[in-house]
This record gives C-alpha cells, structure tokens and sequence, in this order.
C-alpha cells in the first residue's frame, strides 16, 4: 500500500499535477479519491474510476487517471481487511537478510572441509561420550 502510494504521489508530479494539487481544490479532491479508492469493496471501485473520469476535464488529470487505471487493478481492494499494509513483509526483509547471512557465514567453509575430508587431513569431530559408545559398539 505504502509503495502504490509513493507511486501515485509520483505520477501526480510527472503528470505536471502538484502546482495543480496544491492550489486547486477539485483537482486535489480527485487525486485524494483515487488514492482511497483502494479502501472501497471491490465491485465499487469500477464505477467510482468511472465517476472520477466523467468529472476531469483536465487532460493532466485524465492522465492521472489512466495511469492510476493500469496501476490498481479493480480487484485490489482492502476494504474490511484486517491487514492493508505491506510492513509486515516489509519488516522481514531485514530478517531475511541477516539470515542469507548467516547461511553465507555457514557454506563458505564447507568446500575446504570437502577437500580436507576427501584428502584424509582432516577427522570427523565426534563427542567423547559418542565415540565411547561408538567403540564399545565396535566391540560386538
């Protein structure tokens, strides 16, 4: 949500809306509904763009509008949903990175301990209370 969001923001600016958005009430109505649209039930959202298109008589804001039409699929809506961000997926991100760290940290000594083992140089670590085990198994 905080991503389409920062996009929309953009595409008012690309569209050369934000003197417009700041100065003019009705262009600033109509950019503040298309992002809440999101937040309407689904089956609404189709004629709402539609509604919204009917009353821009500003080319910038009929681009405005396309774009928005291409980015936000009618079927995206989050209304009644318990979750409507993505900062869940976001905050795991760093996790996930600390945890591709730690699997890098743990494979970068596997090929020498391949090639140490296959050579005979080096010995399978094994616990004392395992390897008494292990040698009175031996026995029988």
């Amino acid at each position: 949500m905080v991503v389409r969001s920062t996009s929309r923001k953009q595409n008012i600016q690309a569209v050369g809306l934000q003197c417009a958005y700041t100065s003019d009430e009705r262009i600033n109505r109509v950019c503040r509904q298309t992002m809440a649209l999101p937040f309407l039930p689904a089956d609404v959202i189709a004629d709402e763009f539609q509604t919204l298109h009917t009353a821009s008589d500003d080319t910038r804001l009929a681009q405005h509008l396309q774009y928005m039409e291409r980015l936000w699929p009618t079927t995206w809506s989050v209304f009644r949903q318990p979750v409507r961000t993505n900062n869940d997926v976001e905050g795991g991100h760093l996790n996930l990175y600390k945890f591709i760290q730690l699997l890098y940290a743990e494979a970068a000594p596997v090929q020498l301990n391949v090639c140490l083992l296959s050579e005979g140089h080096a010995m399978r670590l094994q616990r004392k209370s395992f390897a008494a085990l292990h040698s009175r198994l031996s026995e029988y």
